[in-house]
């Protein structure tokens, strides 16, 4: 009898990534409430740092986002780049591109032609998870001045 040597084979933790998924959603309908009209928000955060979300693709029940860090943090950490796909029926937001990295599997086996983690997709949602409630916490959202200006010149009518 020969017996496998070696870590176990990663099974995904469902739960995790549902709750996960549902954070995410819940955190960018806050970050983006006016979702049905809007197309763009920009959010500052302490420091130089700039965020930026775009809305780039929408459909009945499903719209896609393009989360960018507008500014570096230094020469040899590349700003982030991130596509999220929200589904309004199921009430959850997934991870589904990081960087160059597109159509992500739920698991990989290791090693890898990319030298992705075996749970590479749980792990960025998570992260995205912790990146979204930073922005929620220390952002401060760019209003654009045709705005202020239109609200000023109703209370003068």
């Amino acid at each position: 009898m020969s017996f496998k040597r070696g870590k176990p084979k990663y099974v995904p933790n469902l739960i995790r990534q549902a709750a996960d998924c549902e954070m995410n959603y819940a955190r960018l309908i806050r970050l983006l409430p006016d979702l049905d009209t809007e197309d763009q928000r920009l959010f500052h955060l302490k420091g130089e740092q700039c965020i930026q979300l775009d809305v780039t693709e929408r459909f009945k029940y499903t719209l896609t986002i393009e989360l960018k860090q507008l500014s570096e943090i230094s020469p040899w950490l590349s700003p982030i780049q991130m596509r999220i796909r929200l589904y309004h029926d199921a009430r959850m937001a997934e991870a589904v591109g990081y960087q160059d990295a597109h159509r992500l599997q739920g698991c990989y086996e290791y090693p890898n032609a990319k030298m992705f983690h075996p749970d590479e997709k749980a792990q960025l949602n998570h992260f995205l998870s912790d990146w979204l409630a930073h922005c929620l916490k220390h952002g401060t959202l760019d209003v654009p001045m045709d705005f202020l200006l239109d609200d000023e010149s109703d209370e003068n009518d």
